[in-house]
């Protein structure tokens, strides 16, 4: 039986924007060049998570208002997922001195709700407080202000992340981005930063259907135009993006350097781009993608160990390509046979 027909492009980028995720944990051009390692993990990797959170936008939030049983599914998914992965980080959480954390309750409630109780597993969170967020608005607002209010959101999150040194020039920003730190280490979260992708990515899938209305119509040369159109666009919010970092890199005013403002816009462009590509759906991309996302720093706690056993500490660590290079072989192999394993459990059940 043949594949249904997807948007065979969305499928194979999760697997881009998973290995991108592992780019920024292992700066794989530090031991080349620092200016083009930050250009890479700092700026081009950063349209990873993004990418994500506008996937499930445009599952969740083409309908308006968005579908409850939906959001709730969404929810419910994300959450085990979250719980499976907190358990599997167990271990890695107790040799890194975790639970020997003062006070332990409200480090564990801090990182459960919105830092991840390891540094990537944040996206889970954020994912499910950014969807309630997003769906609350939608029904009781409507989409304008809903896309209002994540644009201010977003503007918030700014200015405790990329532009954190402009916004502590004023001593209120300070002292409310300082409140705020309490709670949560980083803007980059369910509040500030998932509901604006959320939503883009739900826009993403109401411009394909007025696309396909125009093919319907049979308006001459719609699908090509509308390409180029989204190719350009892409182009120059992605070079904007890396001018703007790059910027706020020389200037020194980042306090994190996730959020930019041509991130949104670039992203936009970016999803339209890859609804392009349309062919049989790759849903098991979709798997390994995940399966990398999740388990690739276990896979950069192995590496170090492994490297110092065999001698090849220079090669597997210092040499940062080939570090990265390991890692992601490794986090691929490793989805690769965990998906052979579970296929062979459900098909003898």
């Amino acid at each position: 039986m043949k594949n249904k027909e997807g948007y065979t492009g969305i499928d194979v980028f999760r697997v881009i924007a998973a290995l991108f995720v592992v780019a920024i944990h292992t700066s794989p051009l530090l031991s080349v060049n620092e200016t083009a390692d930050f250009v890479l993990t700092r700026a081009i990797c950063r349209v990873a998570v993004p990418f994500f959170f506008m996937i499930s936008g445009f599952a969740l939030f083409q309908e308006r208002p968005a579908d409850g049983k939906q959001v709730r599914r969404f929810v419910l998914n994300t959450l085990k997922l979250y719980v499976i992965s907190i358990i599997i980080y167990i271990p890695l959480n107790w040799y890194t001195g975790l639970f020997r954390e003062r006070p332990l309750a409200a480090v564990l409630l801090k990182d459960v709700i919105f830092d991840g109780t390891v540094y990537h597993l944040w996206y889970f969170p954020a994912a499910i407080i950014g969807a309630a967020i997003v769906y609350l608005l939608y029904r009781k607002a409507g989409f304008k202000a809903t896309f209002a209010i994540t644009i201010l959101l977003y503007v918030i999150g700014l200015l405790g992340d990329s532009y954190y040194g402009f916004a502590v020039q004023s001593d209120i920003l300070r002292t409310v981005l300082d409140y705020g730190f309490n709670a949560f280490d980083y803007t980059r979260n369910g509040i500030f930063f998932t509901p604006l992708f959320l939503l883009l990515g739900g826009m993403v899938g109401g411009k394909i259907g007025m696309m396909k209305q125009a093919e319907v119509m049979k308006q001459p040369g719609a699908a090509e135009s509308h390409f180029v159109r989204d190719l350009v666009g892409f182009l120059v919010f992605f070079a904007l993006m890396i001018a703007e970092a790059l910027v706020l890199h020389r200037f020194g005013v980042q306090r994190h350097d996730s959020m930019y403002v041509m991130l949104a816009p670039c992203m936009y462009f970016l999803f339209l781009l890859l609804t392009h590509f349309k062919g049989n759906r790759l849903p098991h991309l979709r798997g390994l993608s995940m399966i990398v996302y999740i388990i690739h720093p276990m896979v950069i706690a192995a590496v170090l160990p492994a490297a110092r056993l065999t001698g090849l500490t220079s090669i597997l660590v210092d040499n940062s390509p080939v570090h990265y290079i390991a890692v992601c072989a490794g986090s691929v192999v490793f989805a690769l046979v965990w998906m052979r394993l579970w296929q062979a459990i459900r098909s003898r059940k």
